[in-house]
């Protein structure tokens, strides 16, 4: 984290330098309409507005900080509760500032380059590559220099990549292993987890291959991300709040959950929806002629001839399928774990309509195990020699 936080730093003074300036920087994003920084518009169908980063992105953090193992098995590693706290605060003010830091190497990216895109242009072909692309433009006469960021830059990946990798491979081991074979020795079990963990790892190396055929990387993680994060924080909020959940609805919840979430990213990919973004432009880069001659723009000439898709359509309305499949990306954590709930509620109380509902406050919210639970007395019948404490709902007064 600290790695990629002096990388951003470092491209931020650096091409605010060769700009002339903050000032000019901000008048080149002007003049590129990328200083309308908060939309508020309600469309759900926006990709990154005021509400989809509001309510959908904090959604995915409370997955992320809430759910995700790696980010627990961290929190259970502090020495008490508060320091834990401390922990994800600091962690949350981190990456909030991260997050910041990389709107801002976005803007001063695309005031650098402001009349000569290298997208448009055709020097990269993803916009993935914009940053190295920068990094190797502006620090190219620096022997080092950008070898260094990048590698900087995906040494923070890998450790964070480590993490999540032997995280789960060290919870694969204790639910699934540990279960088919409770008598195994810590010896053989030391390395059936470790190959568990570099069989993960050869994966992870498969599927970054596979990342070139798959669209945009950030929008692709945020979505997978969304469809398998949000009905895991569905079946928690169940879990937190509603006293009557059981297994089975938290089974059933989980499927229906994420197939809702793969119905909306199969569907967008089928059916691509039309993204408008604003405009690029090539003008000032250098453009071979018939002739053999070549023409370029001042830097400071006004950019008249920009490319993008267009803000507004004529001809026939869009299909329905591509309305509904067009919904941001950033609501599918929120529609799959509140698919996740409506679903795991109606079928524990379908499955529990004759069974007295077991629950143990510690495992709900404090405002719902005080409202609604109440401790039992120890069981009457003094044949039965269980110690255990039923815990039903209250009656409602």
């Amino acid at each position: 984290g600290v790695v990629m936080l002096v990388g951003a730093i470092v491209m931020i003074m650096v091409g605010t330098a060769k700009l002339g300036g903050p000032a000019e920087g901000w008048r080149r994003a002007t003049i590129g309409q990328r200083t309308h920084l908060v939309d508020f518009n309600i469309d759900p169908t926006v990709r990154l507005s005021f509400w989809s980063i509001y309510i959908g992105g904090s959604s995915f953090l409370l997955m992320i900080f809430g759910t995700k193992q790696s980010y627990i098995q961290r929190a259970l590693a502090c020495n008490s509760v508060r320091q834990a706290q401390f922990a994800t605060y600091i962690g949350a003010i981190l990456s909030a500032l991260l997050e910041l830091l990389a709107v801002i190497v976005g803007m001063t990216i695309f005031a650098y380059y402001y009349i000569c895109d290298p997208l448009t242009s055709g020097k990269i072909q993803r916009t993935d590559q914009i940053v190295p692309y920068f990094m190797m433009d502006v620090f190219g006469s620096l022997p080092g220099v950008n070898g260094l960021l990048i590698s900087g830059a995906f040494c923070a990946s890998l450790s964070s990549m480590s993490s999540v990798v032997n995280s789960f491979a060290s919870m694969f081991g204790q639910d699934v292993i540990k279960t088919i074979c409770p008598d195994i020795t810590d010896s053989r079990y030391t390395i059936v987890v470790k190959i568990i963990s570099a069989s993960l790892g050869l994966l992870t190396i498969v599927l970054a291959f596979l990342a070139s055929v798959l669209g945009d990387v950030l929008q692709t993680a945020l979505s997978i991300s969304g469809l398998t994060g949000g009905p895991t924080l569905g079946v928690f909020l169940m879990g937190l709040f509603f006293p009557r959940a059981n297994s089975k609805g938290a089974i059933s919840g989980f499927i229906g959950g994420t197939l809702v979430g793969l119905f909306f990213y199969v569907g967008s990919k089928l059916y691509p929806p039309i993204v408008h973004s604003p405009p690029l432009s090539d003008e000032g880069c250098w453009v071979p002629m018939d002739n053999q001659t070549t023409t370029t723009y001042p830097e400071g000439a006004m950019v008249t001839n920009m490319y993008s898709y267009p803000y507004t359509t004529t001809g026939p309305p869009e299909p329905v399928y591509n309305t509904i499949f067009a919904l941001s990306y950033m609501y599918y954590s929120v529609v799959t774990a509140l698919s996740c709930v409506a679903i795991g509620l109606v079928v524990s109380y379908l499955t529990s309509m004759t069974s007295q509902q077991l629950a143990h406050p510690t495992l709900l919210a404090p405002i719902i195990a005080r409202r609604y639970i109440k401790l039992e007395s120890p069981r009457e019948n003094s044949n039965d020699t269980s110690n255990d404490r039923v815990y039903v709902p209250l009656e409602k007064k």
